[in-house]
């Protein structure tokens, strides 16, 4: 794992020699204190920022683990998405190394997790995931409850829009999807880039005017959120577009591709942080 400064494409801390596979999701702690890595290795570690050193290291999936989310506030909980079709979350003040909850509705991998902490902190949380068994399911911690929308296709990401009122969802039928978070209702469909086999990553601009999505040609697509029509498409890797996470307050994202580099975009303009 290796952890950069976007602005002045500087390398400041690479975190290694506990994992063994390669590593599918990383997320960092809202204090920057800690990042934690989900990998093939079935093991999802907790790194100290500032001194490289591994803190926690949690074993219970029995397959790869495809994603980790820390809880936003003061990030006392960590959950891990697997391949074995489980969520499961991690008490960050405990000693334990069991997790203090599974959650194994899903019927097939886990492809991504995302958590929307309510006004009663983390007991109040609802907690996002989608699923390779075509579903996007939210989890009430607070009332025990889950509810399922299938979207009939697999589901490769899915994230909270930043007023927290819908929910994006990326499938491998070429499409994503603008749901209401409280009821399911589909908002729109965004169509035009390719997703039919890689699993890619979509994500909403700071402001929540657009969406953005990669494909398995190595472009990036944006769409208007309420007209949904492409307002624009980048050129940005000679392979697939694996991930994508846009800035939380300004214009501007990073792209991943299977082509080995990292490009910072702001505007117009593109800076290639790291090659192969």
């Amino acid at each position: 794992v290796r952890l950069w400064n976007p602005s002045k494409l500087r390398l400041l801390r690479s975190f290694s020699g506990q994992h063994n596979s390669e590593i599918l999701g990383v997320d960092a702690a809202p204090d920057n204190a800690t990042v934690a890595s989900g990998s093939a290795d079935r093991r999802v570690c907790v790194w100290d920022v500032s001194t490289g050193r591994m803190l926690r290291s949690f074993r219970g999936h029995d397959a790869r683990v495809n994603d980790v989310r820390f809880t936003p506030g003061e990030a006392s909980l960590l959950l891990s998405a697997g391949y074995d079709t489980s969520i499961r979350c991690w008490d960050m003040r405990s000693r334990s190394h069991l997790p203090v909850q599974v959650l194994d509705q899903a019927r097939d991998s886990v492809t991504c997790v995302d958590l929307l902490e309510g006004p009663g902190g983390v007991c109040g949380a609802e907690i996002l995931s989608s699923s390779v068994d075509g579903a996007v399911r939210l989890y009430d911690l607070r009332k025990g409850m889950l509810r399922t929308e299938q979207l009939h296709a697999p589901v490769t990401c899915a994230r909270y829009s930043h007023d927290q009122n819908c929910v994006l969802a990326a499938s491998l039928d070429h499409r994503l999807r603008l749901l209401d978070r409280r009821n399911g209702q589909l908002f729109s469909t965004y169509r035009g880039h390719r997703a039919g086999s890689y699993r890619v990553q979509c994500a909403l601009s700071h402001d929540d005017a657009l969406v953005l999505c990669g494909d398995e040609l190595g472009h990036v697509f944006a769409w208007d959120l309420v007209e949904a029509e492409v307002c624009a498409r980048v050129d940005a890797h000679r392979s697939a577009t694996s991930a994508l996470q846009c800035h939380p307050t300004a214009p501007g994202f990073i792209s991943a591709g299977l082509d080995g580099q990292l490009i910072v975009w702001q505007r117009r303009n593109a800076s290639t942080a790291v090659g192969r």
